[in-house]
């Protein structure tokens, strides 16, 4: 085990450690959600860092300037500009005091915009927590040098994310983001000078005429070290994608759009101890974020160069995506190296956190408690007088019996190849001791037993408690079995392993928090809503091919479904609920057209057989968001105008002009 991975595990266990003891504070909805609203300013201001600091700067914006050179200053554009907006909003913000966005859509526009912008955030948000997984796995295969596959660091980041954020919700994050964002800001820093000095440094340091840069990748391609296309200092770049400028565009477009109206961020606004506080920390949370942005971009460009040779090379020596990770483990001095590895390892927790977190609020708050709460109290009340209707475990531990089987068949269409699950089991010593080995294999084997035994007793109507929690926590030491063996196994248990532990989760969170208050039910089903988000996240992680254009979709569906809307439910008065309503479905419907439309018609797509393509050439952002725009503007004016009850909500000088 090298410096590097020792280092950085010391300090992921310093982070889980604290996590574990500041759990304790997790006592209501507030704690979970919002930190119980105590966030001081300088903690605001790390946390800020973090939450828009991720693997979309590490690993999709180092993909991103690796392929289109300073064409990527674009996105760091589209930062600032939307960064200096919502300094201006976040006063407004968390006057508003709520959970989520989906509070202020409904306030404007109905409930309807509530339930559509909630799914608008599922699918946007867990695209984003899954290319933080893959980034995970990027980092820990380059800091093992290889030891660790791809595959099998995407799915111990999924573990580590998943945990810590179900352990202490948003009082863990706060906590944790505060050392992240120092480690952030200080590794970008130092190292991205370091960088240039050895690229520039070295002499060798040339932008080639794009002919003779194609003619060494073809002839020569070992010449290419420390050499850049002259493509790469273009304004936009005219090699980068099949409408060049467009797509550039478009990044940084995207990229503005989903940080004005990004949840993770109202919610830390929402956080603050006051408005005051919380447009302070935004003030300075400017322009730490634009420094990281423009040096991570600078960095990824001249890291480039000193990669060329591997990078333009067909097939490639490594994935675009990974120059900054490379340049930490052989450009920069170990102790500089390690320190820029260890930033890139908390920007994948620290926003995998956020990102996480904030779809489950959703869930929770948009769609559970405003639609089914009702339910909810009438289901506690006849719980307390003795009801004994089961269903609900019934079909959790059916569900447990089922997926545990799932990985011994291959079924049509699976990715994975099926594995003789028994043949596995059956074979002793994984574990160093045979003894040992033989004692989880018979757990194993109990899951589905157990399973059978909790409906069995649920349909005698006799207790199921003890078995109940003994069921669903055997899957997880089914994974621990699993964890000591190669990746190759993990791939061959498939999707099975994971569904059979998101339900044997359900029967534990069922049977325990059939008997809480309200609060602590709410807190426990949020973490059992962020392990089933993770597990879809990452299963969306071992399918992904491109972090850069699974990015861009990610901040497209949001940037046109949410942002337009909200943007004007905040600052502009007269914007009606009709008018936000189908600005709200057209786009996300537009948006996820668009995006399947190379699947049902590859004719269409811009180049031909490419899966990140774009419909005729032209990226999605385009005709989703220019369908948001108009359904905003041309309906507003023919409906009628927002009632002044409505208004006060979120305009509180309109109440107050009603008073005098």
């Amino acid at each position: 085990m090298n410096m590097y991975i020792i280092i950085i595990l010391i300090y992921l266990a310093g982070l889980t450690i604290m996590n574990f003891w500041k759990s304790r504070q997790v006592k209501s909805q507030d704690d979970m959600m919002l930190a119980g609203r105590q966030i001081p300013t300088m903690k605001m201001v790390f946390t800020l860092i973090c939450t828009w600091i991720g693997s979309g700067t590490f690993i999709s914006g180092a993909e991103f300037a690796a392929k289109a050179g300073w064409s990527a200053m674009w996105q760091v554009a589209g930062v600032g500009v939307g960064i200096v907006i919502i300094y201006f909003l976040a006063g407004k913000i968390r006057t508003f005091g709520q959970y989520t966005v989906g509070d202020i859509l409904e306030v404007r526009y109905g409930p309807v915009a509530r339930v559509v912008g909630a799914f608008a955030i599922l699918i946007s948000f867990t695209t984003i927590v899954s290319y933080q997984f893959k980034a995970g796995g990027y980092i820990l295969n380059v800091i093992t040098d290889g030891d660790i596959t791809t595959q099998q660091g995407v799915f111990f980041a999924c573990l580590f994310v998943t945990v810590l954020t179900m352990i202490g919700g948003m009082v863990a994050i706060a906590n944790t983001d505060l050392p992240n964002g120092i480690v952030i800001l200080s590794a970008l820093v130092i190292s991205t000078p370091l960088v240039i000095m050895e690229v520039a440094g070295s002499g060798l340091f040339r932008y080639l005429p794009l002919k003779e840069f194609n003619n060494l990748v073809a002839t020569a391609p070992d010449t290419l070290a420390y050499a850049l296309p002259e493509t790469h200092r273009a304004i936009f770049n005219p090699t980068f994608t099949y409408n060049p400028t467009l797509k550039i565009l478009a990044m940084g477009i995207s990229t503005m759009l989903l940080l004005l109206g990004v949840q993770s961020l109202y919610q830390k606004f929402y956080s603050a101890r006051n408005a005051k506080e919380a447009r302070k920390a935004a003030g300075i949370w400017v322009f730490g974020t634009l420094i990281i942005e423009a040096v991570a971009v600078i960095m990824a460009i001249f890291g480039t160069a000193y990669f060329a040779n591997k990078l333009f090379v067909n097939p490639p020596a490594f994935d675009h995506a990974e120059v900054i990770l490379r340049a930490a483990r052989e450009i920069l001095p170990p102790a500089v190296g390690v320190l820029l590895l260890g930033a890139a390892t908390v920007v994948v927790i620290s926003t995998g956190m956020n990102y996480l977190l904030s779809p489950t609020t959703t869930l929770i708050r948009d769609i559970i408690q405003r639609f089914f709460g009702k339910k909810e109290k009438q289901e506690a009340e006849m719980a307390q007088e003795g009801d004994r209707r089961n269903w609900p475990l019934l079909i959790a531990a059916g569900g447990l019996v089922v997926l545990f089987f799932l990985p011994w068949f291959k079924l049509s269409g699976a990715s994975y190849p099926g594995y003789a699950v028994g043949s596995f089991l059956s074979t002793s010593g994984y574990l160093g001791s045979a003894f040992l080995s033989w004692i989880f294999q018979i757990l194993v084997f109990l899951i589905p037993i157990a399973g059978l035994l909790v409906i069995v007793l649920a349909v005698m109507r006799r207790k199921t408690e003890v078995v109940a929690l003994i069921s669903g926590l055997l899957p997880f030491v089914a994974l621990i079995f699993i964890l000591f063996n190669s990746s190759q196994v993990l791939d061959q248990l498939g999707i099975g392993v994971y569904l059979a532990m998101v339900a044997g989760l359900t029967v534990v969170i069922y049977r325990t928090s059939i008997q809480l208050d309200s609060e602590k039910r709410t807190v426990l089903l949020q973490k059992f809503l962020i392990v089933l988000v993770g597990v879809f996240a990452y299963l969306m992680a071992t399918q992904m091919r491109s972090v850069m254009e699974n990015a861009l979709f990610a901040y497209t569906i949001y940037g046109v479904a949410i942002t337009p809307v909200l943007i004007a439910a905040l600052a502009w008065k007269r914007v009606t609920k009709a008018a936000g309503l189908a600005s709200i479905i057209s786009a996300t419907l537009v948006t996820i057209a668009l995006k399947l439309a190379g699947s049902f018609w590859p004719s269409i797509m811009k180049p031909a057989g490419d899966p990140n393509a774009d419909p005729f050439g032209i990226p999605i952002l385009y005709p989703a968001l220019a369908v948001s725009l108009l359904a905003l503007f041309i309906i507003t004016p023919l409906t009628k105008k927002p009632s002044k009850e409505v208004l006060a909500k979120l305009f509180p000088e309109e109440k107050a002009e009603e008073t005098t």
